[in-house]
C-alpha cells in the first residue's frame, strides 16, 4: 500500500485510533479492533493496528515547541527527558501523558511538537473561554419549588413555660417538620431532663385555635450574625396528635401566598416575582386568555401593556384576529404542537377582494403556501400572526387568587380560564415575498375565507382602569325607562354612578329622545331625569347622563350611593377590573413563551447579562441547550471567528439602541454539526437555494432566532406589592432589593421562528431585496 494511501486512512480513522490506545495500553488491542472495526477491510485494519502500535511505543526524544510557541518557553525534564515547552505545550504534555497512561510515547511526542495540534488546542481553549464568558444562570418562569425546604415566617409568637420562662418568642421559621425561634440573648432552657417542649399557639386561621399546644424537641442553638439574634431550632415531636401535624403541613403549604416565607426563601421568591413582572411588562407578546368548552377553546380577554401594544401597533382588539372557524383550526393545531403562524391576507376574485387566512402548516400540507404568498402580495394586504399556546394549571389559578386576596366565588369566570394564547403580529419583519417556481393556480378551500364572524374579546389595560372622574358600580336591577307619556321600556341596569348609568333594554326599541325618565323600584328611584349619551339599537344598550345639579348639591342617586357606601364599594367596577387585571397578570407572567435575558448596569458589555428565564418546554435555545440550570448564549451573541469573548451585537443592542436581529444556524443531520450562516446570505444569497435543496432532502435543519431588545423601566404597578412581604421580615434586604431595581437596563427576548422559515424554504418562497427588512 502506498504511503499516501496509509496517510489518508490514518487521517480518516483518527478518532478510532485514539479510542484504541487505551486497549493497547492494557494489551487488549485485538479485542478493541474486533469491537470497533470488525466490518473494515483487513488492509485498513492492519494500517490502524500498526499506527496504534507506533503511537504507543516508548521514546526518549526531547520535545521542543519554541518554533511556534505563543508564550515564554521553559526548560524542564519529563521522565528524565529534556523538554523545552511553553505553558500550552506543558498542558498538552500533561493531557497526552494521561491518555497514554503516564508514559512518554511517540504519540505524546508528536502531539507536543506538532504545530497543527498546538493551534487546535489553543482554539479549543479560546472557545471554552468564550462559552464560559456567555454562561448564564437559567431560571424557570414557574414558581420556585422549595420542596422540603419550604418554611414560613409568620407574624405571631409562641410561648412555653419550659423555654425562656414562658415569654412570647417570635418565629423566624415554621415548617411542617421544625420551628426556629428568635431571642435577643442565649435562651433559658428547662433543666428537668425531659425532651419535649410544649408551645402554646395563638388563634391561627387554618391551623389551630387559641391555646393549642404543640410539642417540639430542641435540636440546635446558633447565633445569626445577619439578624444579631440567637436562633433555637426545634423539631416536631412524635408525641403530637397526627391530625394536628396534618393541619400544620397543610397550613405551611397553603399559606405561602398570605404569609412571608423564611427570610432567604422570601428573598428568592421576591426577586423572581420582580424579574418575571419586568419580563411580562416589556414583552412583545399579547396574552389572550381562553376558556375551554365542549367544541374547543374560546377567547375571553386580552392583556395589553404599553410595550406589547407598541410592538403590535396594528392589533387593537379581537376583531384583528381571524374568524371563529379559522381560530378553531388554529386552536386544534396548537393543542398538538403549541406553536403556529397564521397568515392573513386579501386576494382578488371575480366578486371583488376577499379576505382569507390559514395556518402555515395547513398551507404547506395543501401545497398552497407559495400561491398564497403570490396572491396576497398582489393586493399588498398581508399580515402574519405568531401564536404560542400555554396551559394554565389549577394550582396557578389558586395562587393568583391568594396572592391578590381575591375570592374565587366573586369571579367564577376567572376560574374557567384554562389556556393562554400568546400572540404577536410579526408582519413588520416580513418583506416582499415571491415564489421561485410558480405553479398553476389552484382554488383556495372555502374554509380559508376570513369573514366577520369573529370572537368578542375584552381588552384590559392598567392605564385605563381609572380614567373616570367618579366610580361606577356594577348592578343587575330591573328598571323602567320612559321615552314619552305613552312609551316606556323594561330593562336592567348594568352599572350606575353618581351622574350616569348604563341600561340594557329588552325587545325592539325605538330611537330614544334626548331626555328620558328612569325608575328603579328596588332602589326606590322613580322618574329620575337623564340625558341620552349613546344608544345601540342592536343590543338595546342605552348610556345615560344625569341632569346637571349645583356644585353644592348632590343628585338623588349620589346621595343614595353615599348612604349605602359599604354595599356599593364591593361592586365598584374599577376595583373589580383591577382584581381581574392583577389575576390575569399573575397567570401571564408564569408562562411568557419566549426566553428572556435580563441585563443590568456594568462597564463590560458581556458582564451586563444577568439571568436567563424560560419555560421548561421552550425551544428558543435551539440549536443550543441548557444543562443543570446553566445556559451559554455564545451561539447567539459571540462574534464569529473571534479569539476573545466579544459581542458586537450586544454592543449595538445595549449601547446603540438596535431593536432586533436575526441569527441563523444550520445543523447537519449526518454529524450534528452546527454552522453559522450570515443573515444576508441566508435571505438573498445563492446559498439559499442550496439550503432549500438540502431541506427538501431532509439533510439539514435551519434554526432562525429572532432577538429583540427592550429598554427597561425601573418599576411597574406591582413592584411595591412584591416587596411588601419582604419589608415585614427583613428591612435591609428590602432596601437593597428596592434599590437594585434601578440597575436593570434591558430585557432581551429570544424567539425561535424556525418553523415559519423552514416552511418558506420548503415551499420555495424567497424574500425580495426591494425593501430593507428581514423575513
Amino acid at each position: 500500500m502506498a504511503i499516501s494511501d496509509e496517510a489518508i486512512i490514518i487521517k480518516q480513522y483518527q478518532a478510532l485510533i485514539r479510542a484504541l490506545i487505551p486497549y493497547q495500553q492494557q494489551n487488549k488491542l485485538l479485542e478493541g479492533l474486533n469491537k470497533f472495526s470488525s466490518r473494515l477491510p483487513s488492509r485498513v485494519r492492519n494500517v490502524i493496528k500498526e499506527e496504534v502500535l507506533r503511537l504507543t511505543s516508548l521514546t526518549d526524544a526531547p520535545a521542543d515547541n519554541s518554533a511556534f510557541a505563543q508564550f515564554p518557553v521553559m526548560k524542564f525534564k519529563h521522565f528524565g527527558i529534556q523538554m523545552k515547552l511553553d505553558k500550552v505545550g506543558q498542558e498538552i504534555l500533561k493531557r497526552e501523558t494521561a491518555v497514554y497512561q503516564d508514559t512518554y510515547t511517540v504519540g505524546v511526542f508528536e502531539s507536543v511538537t506538532q504545530s497543527e495540534y498546538y493551534q487546535s488546542h489553543v482554539r479549543q481553549q479560546q472557545q471554552e473561554k468564550i462559552v464560559q464568558a456567555f454562561m448564564l444562570q437559567s431560571q424557570t418562569m414557574r414558581d420556585i419549588d422549595f420542596g422540603d425546604d419550604l418554611a414560613l415566617c409568620p407574624n405571631f409568637s409562641v410561648a412555653s413555660p419550659e423555654f425562656e420562662k414562658g415569654k412570647n418568642c417570635s418565629i423566624a421559621s415554621l415548617s411542617s417538620v421544625d420551628m426556629v425561634l428568635e431571642t435577643s440573648r442565649p435562651p433559658q432552657l428547662r433543666d428537668d431532663g425531659k425532651e419535649d417542649y410544649v408551645f402554646s399557639f395563638p388563634d391561627v386561621a387554618g391551623l389551630c385555635g387559641n391555646g393549642t399546644e404543640i410539642k417540639f424537641v430542641l435540636s440546635d442553638i446558633s447565633f445569626n450574625k445577619a439578624t444579631n439574634k440567637h436562633e433555637s431550632r426545634f423539631q416536631i415531636s412524635p408525641h403530637n396528635d397526627q391530625r394536628l401535624l396534618e393541619r400544620l403541613d397543610q397550613f405551611v403549604t397553603t399559606a405561602t401566598t398570605q404569609v412571608p416565607l423564611q427570610r432567604e426563601l422570601e428573598k428568592e421568591r421576591t426577586l423572581q416575582d420582580l424579574e418575571r413582572d419586568r419580563i411580562l411588562a416589556h414583552s412583545p407578546w399579547i396574552p389572550i386568555f381562553l376558556s375551554e368548552i365542549t367544541d374547543g377553546l374560546v377567547p375571553v380577554m386580552a392583556l395589553l401593556t404599553k410595550h406589547n401594544r407598541a410592538a403590535n401597533p396594528a392589533f387593537e382588539s379581537g376583531a384583528d384576529l381571524p374568524n371563529k372557524v379559522i381560530m378553531q383550526k388554529a386552536f386544534k393545531e396548537l393543542l398538538e404542537v403549541q406553536e403556529t403562524f397564521v397568515l392573513c391576507g386579501q386576494v382578488k376574485t371575480k366578486a371583488g377582494p376577499q379576505d382569507i387566512a390559514a395556518t402555515h402548516r395547513e398551507l404547506l400540507r395543501g401545497k398552497l403556501l407559495g400561491q398564497f404568498v403570490t396572491k396576497v402580495m398582489e393586493t399588498g394586504v398581508f399580515r402574519v400572526f405568531h401564536f404560542r399556546l400555554k396551559s394554565v394549571r389549577s394550582e396557578e389559578r389558586q395562587t393568583a387568587f391568594g396572592t391578590h386576596d381575591i375570592l374565587a366565588s366573586d369571579y367564577p369566570e376567572l376560574n374557567q380560564l384554562t389556556h393562554i394564547l400568546y400572540c404577536r403580529d410579526v408582519s413588520q419583519w416580513i418583506t416582499q415575498l415571491a415564489e421561485t417556481k410558480p405553479v398553476p393556480f389552484r382554488p383556495f378551500p372555502k374554509s380559508f375565507i376570513n369573514n366577520q364572524d369573529k370572537y368578542h374579546l375584552d381588552i384590559l389595560m392598567e392605564q385605563e382602569l381609572d380614567r373616570r372622574n367618579e366610580p361606577r358600580y356594577m348592578l343587575n336591577k330591573e328598571a323602567s325607562v320612559k321615552f314619552s307619556l305613552l312609551t316606556s321600556y323594561e330593562g336592567a341596569v348594568v352599572d350606575i354612578s353618581a351622574s350616569g348609568m348604563h341600561v340594557k333594554l329588552g325587545g325592539e326599541v325605538m330611537t330614544p329622545p334626548d331626555k328620558v325618565k328612569v325608575s328603579i323600584p328596588s332602589l326606590k328611584l322613580k322618574g329620575e331625569r337623564y340625558q341620552v349619551v349613546s344608544f345601540d339599537g342592536e343590543t338595546g344598550s342605552l348610556r345615560l347622563r344625569g341632569d346637571a345639579v349645583k356644585d353644592s348639591e348632590k343628585s338623588l342617586v349620589g346621595r343614595l350611593l353615599d348612604r349605602n357606601s359599604q354595599y356599593f364599594s364591593a361592586r365598584d367596577i374599577v376595583r373589580q377590573q383591577s382584581n381581574i387585571h392583577r389575576f390575569i397578570w399573575e397567570l401571564a407572567m408564569r408562562h411568557v413563551p419566549s426566553i428572556a435575558i435580563l441585563t443590568t448596569q456594568n462597564r463590560y458589555t458581556i458582564g451586563r447579562l444577568k439571568t436567563l428565564y424560560g419555560c421548561e418546554d421552550s425551544v428558543d435555545m435551539a440549536p443550543f441547550s441548557e444543562f443543570n440550570h446553566q445556559a451559554s448564549v455564545h451561539g447567539f451573541f459571540a462574534d464569529k471567528g473571534a479569539t476573545k469573548p466579544k459581542s458586537q451585537l450586544l454592543d449595538q443592542m445595549l449601547r446603540n439602541g438596535r431593536p432586533e436581529a436575526h441569527v441563523i444556524h444550520c445543523v447537519r443531520h449526518k454529524d450534528k454539526g452546527t454552522i453559522y450562516i450570515d443573515e444576508q446570505d441566508f435571505l438573498f444569497g445563492e446559498l439559499r437555494q442550496k439550503i432549500h435543496d438540502n431541506i427538501c432532502k431532509d439533510k439539514i435543519t435551519v434554526y432562525v432566532t429572532q432577538i429583540t431588545s427592550q429598554r427597561c423601566e425601573a418599576e411597574n404597578f406591582l413592584t411595591k406589592k412584591r416587596l411588601a412581604q419582604l419589608s415585614r421580615i427583613d428591612k435591609d434586604s428590602y432596601e437593597k432589593l428596592k434599590d437594585a431595581q434601578q440597575g436593570y437596563t434591558h430585557v432581551l427576548y429570544i424567539n425561535n421562528i424556525s418553523v415559519f422559515h423552514n416552511a418558506l424554504l420548503r415551499a420555495g418562497v424567497v424574500p425580495l431585496k426591494s425593501k430593507k427588512s428581514s423575513a
